[in-house]
């Protein structure tokens, strides 16, 4: 009777770890590495572009399900592409805020040579990373730092309760 309470125990172990491992999420791969095939011959190619769904390596928000980065290029004869025949693009995308108090309201956000950046002013031609965007409220006291990401911090140095105003220190990397 041991034995065969052991021999259940046992098979009983197995089967919880084998339905642990079944009920593992399903990876879904976005694309594969972008292939000319065997030919050396540019003209063969099926495609004369590729963005976001076809090239894995371009950036793509899996949150906001919005890429915008493409290659294009002209099909030639040959294994090379001339001057000229090869045009890289990055545009803009318009994302709501996670911050409630501003629902409705968007931002534009792209992705350059596959990282996450936003437009200053609206404006393509400068870029920052985006460094905190959330719905999370921060209570916090003189001399306290909120860590906002990327060697930025926020520290309230005063705080007028009775006149609603705050003096805050923003630093980059402790300056």
């Amino acid at each position: 009777m041991k034995s065969f309470i052991a021999i259940l125990m046992a098979a009983l172990m197995v089967l919880s770890f084998v339905s642990v491992a079944s009920a593992a999420d399903t990876i879904e791969i976005r694309s594969p590495v972008f292939d000319a095939g065997a030919s050396d011959d540019l003209s063969a190619i099926d495609v004369n572009y590729t963005d976001y769904t076809t090239f894995a390596a371009f950036y793509y928000d899996i949150d906001d399900g919005i890429g915008s980065e493409k290659i294009s290029f002209v099909k030639e004869t040959g294994n090379t592409i001339t001057d000229g025949n090869l045009v890289y693009t990055a545009n803009m995308q318009p994302v709501s805020y996670e911050y409630e108090g501003w629902a409705g309201e968007t931002f534009d956000k792209m992705g350059f040579l596959a990282q996450e950046f936003i437009p200053v002013d609206g404006d393509a031609q400068l870029l920052s990373k985006l460094i905190l965007d959330d719905d999370e409220k921060y209570t916090m006291r003189v001399g306290e730092t909120l860590d906002l990401g990327e060697g930025f911090a926020l520290t309230p140095k005063q705080i007028d309760v009775e006149g609603d105003k705050v003096w805050l220190e923003l630093t980059k990397d402790g300056k």
